[in-house]
């Protein structure tokens, strides 16, 4: 946020004057939801009948060193984001006093679930925001992946593998489950009789909340957990297009402000408040123009978590040559 006005700032001290309206807006809530920030402001949008040429949010990164295969930096922009959906799983059997234990309790079973759960994944597949990523990066690649991306209808159980190999790979290619929350029992030597889990997925396109009822109901498969699924379950967002000027434009800042990187659009595994954009511009992006490698990532929401003053400059810079480029009257 701060870079962007940053940008603004020195555009205006340049005496820049823009060709087009263009809208900043903070959410002040995003960790939760959005639900006060992002939605109130997308809402008071669609009063006032505001139809954007493009819509440009936090996101995926400037990759370096983890994209397999690849040498050079990837700047990767978040053409859709995975859905949401929370699960609750609920087990109840008869509990007792812990001198005189049965054979199984209520965290017994539940245990086993989640067991099921960690040892059966939901499937995994390329979705279209993935596999126009593998359009754009395969030709850049070492020549064993790039023969394995230019034969994907061979290759494509070992480009999955390859992919699973990490939990960010994993995540782009599988609808993901965690298991974020356990609750049960209230004294040491008292076996409850209710034990309860969250799980929080995160939802490729094309999965939805009964896929996730689904998928847990025949994992399980024991009536004694009882499944419920959030009332904040969100699908996955709709997939923007890569061939129009909006996409070109933005692809085309990376390019003059980050020298020698690759650019390719992806899929955006977490959420952002994107999702409250619906119906405001069909060309919805995300990227956030950080370059970060594979140990700077595991910093994001992190201890420490920070940007290097030169890379800070460069995200100034991003931002104040978009506009610039937005305001141009091809586009």
């Amino acid at each position: 946020m701060i870079a962007i006005l940053e940008s603004v700032e020195k555009l205006l001290n340049k005496g820049f004057e823009p060709a087009r309206s263009i809208i900043m807006a903070f959410g002040h809530d995003e960790e939760l939801g959005g639900n006060t920030g992002a939605k109130a402001i997308a809402t008071i949008l669609r009063k006032r009948n505001i139809q954007a040429e493009f819509i440009l949010d936090e996101g995926l990164v400037i990759t370096d060193g983890i994209v397999p295969g690849l040498k050079a930096p990837a700047a990767l922009i978040g053409i859709a984001e995975k859905g949401y959906a929370t699960a609750t799983l609920t087990a109840k059997v008869d509990g007792g006093h812990s001198s005189m234990p049965k054979k199984e309790n209520a965290i017994a079973v539940l245990s086993e679930a989640l067991v099921k759960l960690k040892n059966n994944p939901m499937p995994s597949k390329i979705s279209e925001p993935v596999q126009f990523f593998i359009n754009d990066i395969g030709p850049e690649l070492s020549f064993v992946n790039k023969m394995a991306f230019a034969n994907q209808w061979l290759f494509e159980k070992l480009i999955i593998q390859k992919y699973q190999a990490t939990n960010t790979g994993n995540a782009l290619v599988t609808s993901t489950s965690a298991a974020t929350l356990l609750q049960s029992g209230m004294k040491e030597n008292v076996i409850p009789m209710i034990a309860k889990a969250t799980i929080n997925f995160r939802l490729l396109p094309g999965d939805d909340d009964k896929t996730v009822r689904n998928y847990l109901k025949n994992t399980i498969a024991d009536d004694r957990i009882e499944i419920n699924i959030s009332e904040d379950f969100s699908p996955a967002t709709s997939i923007s297009p890569i061939d129009n000027k909006a996409y070109k434009a933005i692809s085309k800042t990376i390019k003059e402000v980050f020298n020698n990187t690759i650019v390719a659009p992806s899929l955006m595994i977490a959420a952002t408040d994107q999702k409250h954009y619906t119906g405001i511009s069909e060309n919805r992006y995300r990227f956030l123009p950080v370059q970060l490698d594979a140990t700077a990532l595991k910093g994001i929401h992190g201890i420490n978590e920070k940007v290097g003053i030169d890379n800070y400059q460069l995200i100034i810079q991003f931002y104040e040559q978009l506009i610039q480029n937005a305001c141009i009257n091809t586009l």
